[in-house]
């Protein structure tokens, strides 16, 4: 008997992803970095040719950030009443809180494009295999 050793695109694929995955997966503790830290780390790895090698990273870093800005928005909130302000008329939006939607939103498109890109091409195996 012989085996088939040969690889398809598909499997090389995702031998390639998970490969990548483990080199970005660096156990970064970003509980640690600044709000302007964890976007601009956002944007680095959201340039990865294989979005969703750093997808992981990118949710917890998106995790942080919201705790991060939630404890903010409650330290400022709390200034706010104890400077006499009522607390329901305050109304405070992050300065970064913008810039980092727009980040993430760029990295959600990202993956909706490339997994397009993957169901085109699995057509396309299929089609062929037929």
């Amino acid at each position: 008997m012989t085996e088939n050793t040969e690889t398809t695109p598909l499997e090389e694929s995702q031998n390639e992803e998970l490969t990548q995955e483990k080199v970005i997966a660096e156990n970064i503790d970003y509980n640690e970095h600044s709000l302007e830290e964890l976007i601009e780390k956002m944007a680095a790895l959201i340039s990865a040719e294989k979005i969703y090698t750093v997808a992981k990273e990118v949710e917890n870093i998106k995790s942080v950030f919201y705790k991060k800005l939630a404890l903010d928005k409650a330290e400022k909130k709390a200034a706010f009443t104890e400077a006499g302000g009522v607390e329901e008329e305050y109304d405070y939006a992050h300065p970064l809180e913008k810039s980092f939607k727009s980040a993430y939103n760029n990295f959600k498109n990202k993956k909706a494009s490339y997994r397009e890109e993957q169901d085109k091409r699995f057509a396309s195996n299929l089609k062929i295999k037929k």
